[in-house]
């Protein structure tokens, strides 16, 4: 029989149909989740380790993992208070040691690899988190050290942190903001916030870092939202910050220039959050800066459910 000598570039003479799934759909951008680090002394041991992220389901159960005796102690119950009355999400916790100094609580709130066990401490604890935060932060504490800390958290999770001010006075939170902007850190993506501001829990004022405040706020809107003209509950700051929407000379518009939201009051009655750009101004505004990082979230996950 004869060699057969087909037609090498051949395939159908007729008509096929080839379907090609499309890529799933990303979905809506990822909803906002906040960590928070701190400090809680009379935590109760069995349920709430330390340097670990756990999930706070309500007020109740929280409070008493995180103050078994009742008197408040540490930065975490009152902020922990302020937050689940101000946003609907997700919050996680992560204890740290109170040091025998401020020097050694604020290397505990940093963290680092434990020696022993391999296993991620303070603020790095938070890449452990079972959902990863789209805000997260160490209210009550700052230094140049805990803001590249938060930063480099941030940059690696493509997550927002947010970091308070010196809490002293304005030219001091711009020299301060000053400290940071360094390409490719996440420095430049930083939200600063200052003054702290005093609040009123069970008959008690009670002085809280500004932080939280920008925290809430920034988890009570949607993604595409400026945290912006947010409420703060709040019966004063530590220091007054005058504003006025149509005057330049303010010192809100001061702070603001050079990198640092505010508290201030407004005519629209108590006090807001004032600012909407990150301490370098870089990506212009917080908005577009949480987009990218929703968006930036939401591709991993979208991808990997593509692949299975």
């Amino acid at each position: 029989m004869a060699e057969l000598t087909p037609i090498n570039d051949f395939v159908l003479n007729g008509a096929e149909v080839n379907t090609i799934e499309p890529p799933p759909s990303m979905g809506p951008l990822a909803d906002q989740i906040v960590c928070i680090v701190g400090t809680a002394p009379d935590r109760d041991n069995s349920v709430l380790p330390l340097n670990e992220p756990t999930r706070l389901f309500n007020y109740t159960a929280g409070m008493a993992m995180l103050d078994t005796v009742g008197d408040r102690q540490g930065t975490l119950p009152y902020l922990y208070r302020y937050l689940y009355e101000k946003v609907n999400c997700p919050i996680y916790v992560i204890v740290v040691e109170e040091g025998a100094d401020e020097n050694e609580t604020e290397a505990n709130v940093i963290g680092d690899v434990d020696v022993a066990t391999g296993a991620l401490t303070g603020l790095k604890a938070i890449k452990g988190c079972p959902e990863t935060p789209t805000i997260f932060g160490c209210p009550g504490f700052t230094s140049v050290s805990i803001g590249q800390a938060l930063a480099g958290i941030g940059r690696d999770i493509r997550s927002r942190p947010v970091l308070d001010g010196p809490n002293t006075n304005d030219m001091e939170a711009a020299e301060f903001a000053s400290s940071f902007g360094s390409e490719g850190s996440g420095e430049d993506k930083l939200t600063i916030i200052d003054p702290w501001f005093v609040t009123k829990y069970d008959g008690l004022e009670v002085t809280l870092p500004a932080s939280i405040a920008m925290i809430a706020a920034m988890a009570s809107v949607e993604g595409y939202e400026s945290p912006q003209n947010q409420g703060v509950s709040c019966l004063y700051t530590s220091r007054n910050v005058s504003y006025k929407i149509n005057d330049a000379t303010t010192q809100a518009n001061f702070l603001n220039k050079y990198g640092v939201a505010t508290i201030a009051h407004t005519r629209m009655g108590g006090y807001s959050i004032i600012g909407n750009r990150t301490n370098t101004g870089r990506l212009s505004r917080m908005l577009d800066l949480k987009i990218y990082w929703l968006v930036s979230w939401k591709k991993p996950h979208s991808h990997t459910w593509a692949r299975t």
